[in-house]
């Protein structure tokens, strides 16, 4: 299927993970393109990624403002996670368009994912369909505080 997988040195390990997170994808009904494919081997080759429990507890470890919590759609599905570094988060996810952040962490994504429990695309995944609810919190997100806010007397 990637013909040059075989050519960029990836290790045992690598490889299984670069298969692994296809295969996730796929059973959120997910397809990444060639070139999402290509990015996530070199992403795997180039660097060192740690276990999602690795990352989790750092992230725990870290004070939540240092994190953000991001929705990216993919088609007319919405990911709404955590991370530290959304540059190198948005490197392995497929994704048509980051649709906002918010600063967070793990407490906040698991708020979010009860809030829109019902939109949800599989039971335990952190995909949901893109349906007015969500719309309307991310249009909400992207308001300016000024306008959130209520006015003072």
């Amino acid at each position: 299927m990637y013909p040059w997988l075989a050519d960029l040195g990836l290790s045992e390990g690598q490889t299984q993970r670069f298969w692994g997170r296809l295969i996730m994808a796929a059973s959120d009904g997910l397809k990444a393109t060639p070139e999402q494919a290509y990015e996530l081997a070199c992403t795997l080759r180039d660097q060192d990624i740690q276990t999602g429990d690795e990352r989790r507890a750092e992230a725990k470890r870290k004070d939540a403002r240092d994190g953000i919590v991001y929705y990216v759609r993919f088609g007319d599905r919405v990911k709404i996670g955590t991370t530290v570094n959304l540059r190198q988060r948005l490197m392995s996810l497929p994704h048509d368009e980051v649709l906002v952040t918010e600063p967070g962490s793990y407490a906040l994504e698991r708020k979010r994912h009860k809030e829109f429990a019902s939109s949800r695309i599989t039971p335990r995944g952190e995909w949901f369909a893109y349906d007015d609810a969500l719309k309307e919190h991310i249009r909400c997100l992207l308001l300016p505080q000024t306008q959130t806010s209520s006015p003072t007397s």
